[in-house]
């Protein structure tokens, strides 16, 4: 068989790829506790979805230690209301609020308790 060769005349456009510069200005803007909320429920999901996978496991991929990554985990704790404030609220009011002041209401069991922890932090 006979290799066949054909060729065509294409017009090609230069892409231009956002430099990361940018996009990390935009993702420094964004509150610690948001990044956190977003990242527990990754680990959630990737624990869910594959049984094999441990904290110990993620917190290697991430170059965290196993309680920093149990921290951040326990952000999927937090009540429904919480989570929409962290989520759509004021960039000011949650650069306010530090993680390690978060903690004691990711561990109170009773969402209208950490309702009123949550509205002392802030």
């Amino acid at each position: 068989m006979d290799p066949i060769s054909l060729e065509f005349n294409i017009k090609l456009k230069q892409v231009c790829h956002p430099s990361r510069i940018r996009t990390d200005e935009k993702f420094a803007k964004v509150p610690n506790i948001r990044k956190y909320l977003l990242l527990a429920y990754q680990i959630d999901r990737l624990i869910e979805a594959n049984p094999d996978i441990s904290l110990a496991k993620i917190a290697g991929w991430l170059g965290m230690s196993r309680t920093r990554v149990r921290q951040i985990a326990c952000f999927v704790f937090l009540c429904p209301k919480i989570q929409e404030e962290i989520l759509l609220g004021s960039v000011d009011k949650l650069n306010l609020i530090t993680e390690r002041g978060i903690r004691p209401v990711t561990k109170e069991i009773d969402w209208q308790k950490q309702i009123s922890l949550w509205h002392s932090l802030s």
